[in-house]
């Protein structure tokens, strides 16, 4: 699948470059054409370049201003490392492929680590399959990845299959002054616990959207100890422990909740008359999923709140 991941990218590049998909084997002539581009002001062929003022006809302050700028790329070496070129180039590629050009070299990587090119772009850490034969090279593939994830200025970030243990990994890469850097997290099909949780948002206060999906091992009393009023975005989906007591602690805990997303199998129509007034007034988007016990009244319940 890589190997196929990565004709599709030089594909494209052609179509960039050349113009279309079998561009490709036309680049050497290309090459040369650009090569051959003027010396001295005429082109190989001796004529004068299009566009070209006589240099007799050249104003002074033209001069002054051509001589101010950096010229502008005649090779096609210096093309493929010229910055303002690789800024428009890039955004002709999705992100799936950004990723495959950011390990073309430094010059690239660098280029293209710009939060511009990621923007709306969530990176996912699947937790089992980034560790190592010892301790000590698990953690270093891990700092690597929150650097690069930190570099690219990524505010949101989900990790799979987590445990506690790569919370407080997450923790620390975000010591001290890159705290407030997240502003999302996810956690999915992860066995995590109450206290990760709790330590996770306790110490990363910048997070003010939570999802946890598939997470067994959260409770109700978890819910209880860890919630902050900052969120104002929560998912919460396929969590087995889930149920009235759950959301009567999110309706007390986060006074500011703007966003609701719930799937849970055990929650009943009593459970939306937790909200208050002042809640309802802020929680704009309310989705119920799979809540196979909620009927008609629980609408009327947290219609009833407003």
């Amino acid at each position: 699948m890589g190997s196929v991941r990565r004709g599709g990218v030089m594909e494209k590049v052609a179509n960039v470059f050349c113009g279309n998909s079998t561009a490709a084997t036309t680049a050497s002539s290309m090459v040369s054409v650009v090569n051959t581009a003027t010396v001295n002001g005429h082109q190989g062929s001796g004529s004068p370049r299009l566009n070209q003022t006589p240099k007799q006809q050249r104003s002074p302050a033209r001069t002054r201003v051509r001589q101010a700028h950096p010229t502008r790329p005649t090779t096609w070496e210096e093309l493929v490392r010229d910055e303002t070129f690789l800024n428009r180039f890039f955004h002709y590629f999705p992100a799936i492929d950004r990723t495959t050009l950011a390990q073309v070299c430094i010059k690239w990587r660098s280029v293209l680590y710009q939060h511009k090119f990621w923007h709306g772009v969530r990176p996912v850490l699947h937790c089992r399959q980034v560790r190592g034969p010892t301790t000590e090279s698990t953690a270093e593939m891990r700092r690597k990845f929150y650097i690069s994830v930190q570099t690219r200025g990524f505010d949101s970030l989900v990790l799979v299959c987590a445990s506690d243990e790569d919370l407080l990994d997450l923790v620390a890469n975000y010591a001290v002054n890159r705290t407030k850097n997240l502003r999302a997290v996810g956690l999915r099909c992860s066995s995590v616990t109450d206290k990760g949780v709790e330590t996770l948002l306790d110490h990363l206060n910048g997070v003010y959207q939570l999802e946890l999906q598939g997470c067994n091992e959260i409770t109700e009393a978890g819910l209880w100890g860890c919630l902050s009023p900052r969120i104002v975005s929560l998912s919460v989906a396929d969590c087995i422990n889930i149920a009235d007591e759950a959301v009567g602690a999110i309706a007390q805990l986060l006074p500011s909740l703007y966003e609701l997303n719930l799937q849970a199998y055990h929650v009943t129509d009593a459970a939306l008359a937790f909200f208050s007034p002042r809640q309802t007034t802020t929680l704009s988007i309310l989705r119920l999923h799979s809540c196979w016990e909620l009927t008609n009244h629980a609408i009327v319940n947290i219609g009833g709140a407003s």
